[in-house]
């Protein structure tokens, strides 16, 4: 049987290395059944992926195991992130994202997802950017993060700054 969430856009999107993941704290010191993660225990720092606009996460539910795809598009073009993306491939991450409803859930935690892209260029009225794929077969569902999370002593860096037009 195979059972698939409905997406939602959201619009903040972190990774951290999986190699920098040290474990979860559910609430109510309870397992991971609670479906709700009241701290992630880290040693390393977040990255925040900005000037993403929307991104629509799904997870597939076979036989145990949740297919979980988070994709997204970042519309800029350049060499910092060009690097940062090449850097990213030969990772696996966490990942945490918040929604436009202002709820936060993490995946990735068993073995750590993997980010795939594509990058386009075009015709003048054709997006320019970066086609983004966060995916993983895990063991455990979605979590739900407490939303207070990233407002406590954890680290977030940018892996590059957002530019507007005026």
């Amino acid at each position: 049987m195979t059972i698939t969430n409905t997406r939602e856009t959201y619009i903040n999107l972190w990774i951290l290395d999986i190699n920098d993941f040290d474990g979860y704290k559910f609430k109510d010191d309870s397992l991971y059944d609670s479906m709700y993660v009241d701290n992630i225990y880290t040693k390393g720092d977040w990255f925040e992926l900005q000037s993403v606009d929307e991104a629509n996460f799904t997870e597939k539910v076979n036989n145990s195991a949740y297919g979980q795809q988070l994709a997204t598009f970042i519309g800029l073009y350049d060499a910092d992130i060009q690097r940062e993306m090449l850097k990213s491939t030969n990772s696996k991450f966490l990942v945490a994202f918040r929604t436009y409803t202002g709820r936060y859930f993490v995946f990735g935690s068993d073995g750590g997802v993997t980010l795939t892209y594509e990058n386009q260029t075009g015709a003048k009225t054709e997006s320019i950017g970066y086609s983004i794929t966060l995916n993983i077969t895990s063991s455990y569902p979605l979590f739900e993060l407490n939303p207070n999370y990233f407002n406590s002593e954890h680290t977030v860096n940018y892996i590059y700054e957002p530019i507007y037009d005026s």
